[in-house]
């Protein structure tokens, strides 16, 4: 298993005008001893006893000292990784998550799935997600399809894509998560947000949280301050007194 801490980050917590009652709004750009766990699987013989042997372990490490924890289990560089969400493997590796949790322990314990699965895939995630009783799903790591970058240079080198490109492609996951789960599930949006028109979208589309990367390269940690102002004026504008009214009102527009 590959564990990638970052001792410097932090998690930036706004709050909303006073027009918004009780409008206080997390953006998660970072998050100090945040781990993102991403196990690396040779092969599908293996894949029990790396479950057993890595996973439980670490989660146990470091329970006491992130402020959540996510289980990647979609980074396209790592071979094999994404086969840990099949419909199998996947139940295998929440239960086993759920049964080694401590008792009264309130860390969440986040999914980050890829946006390559088709519906089939996502609804046997969703249903194993919920019946294991994770804290929520990050949708959605970066894509393998370069089609909407083909035509530029090197954009048939290996590796995810993200950025602006894979905005629709994980909005749309994003969306179809939000219906299947019926809100069940906290839902992270992440992929190609860039502004607050984005995290917007984003929101309708069905996240209660968002998530950057792509948007933090280019425009520094200051666009958490940029979404913030024009998420709030975006609210005000359409008639909304919280965000929490509008999660998911467009997820159904999706196809």
């Amino acid at each position: 298993m590959i564990i990638l801490p970052s001792l410097i980050k932090k998690i930036f917590t706004f709050s909303l005008p006073s027009f918004i009652p009780g409008g206080r709004y997390i953006l998660d750009l970072y998050n100090l001893l945040f781990f993102i766990v991403t196990p690396f699987v040779s092969s599908e013989n293996n894949l029990s006893a790396f479950l057993c042997l890595n996973i439980a372990s670490n989660l146990k490490t470091f329970y006491k000292i992130a402020d959540y924890i996510t289980i990647n289990i979609s980074s396209p560089n790592t071979p094999n990784l994404r086969k840990l969400q099949q419909k199998q493997n996947i139940r295998e590796l929440l239960n086993l998550i759920s049964a080694e949790k401590p008792i009264n322990c309130n860390l969440p314990i986040l999914l980050k799935i890829s946006p390559d699965i088709n519906q089939t895939e996502l609804s046997d995630i969703i249903e194993a997600a919920i019946d294991s009783k994770i804290d929520g799903l990050i949708i959605s790591n970066t894509t393998i399809d370069k089609s909407m970058v083909g035509k530029i240079k090197n954009s048939h080198q290996d590796g995810g894509l993200s950025g602006k490109p894979l905005f629709n492609l994980s909005t749309r996951l994003l969306a179809k998560a939000y219906t299947i789960s019926e809100g069940k599930i906290p839902l992270i949006g992440v992929g190609g947000i860039a502004n607050g028109y984005d995290a917007f979208l984003k929101i309708k589309a069905g996240a209660s949280l968002i998530q950057l990367y792509t948007g933090l390269v280019f425009q520094g940690p200051h666009v958490a301050i940029n979404i913030k102002k024009e998420l709030s004026t975006l609210l005000k504008e359409q008639g909304f007194n919280s965000i929490k009214e509008i999660v998911g009102i467009e997820s159904k527009n999706y196809k």
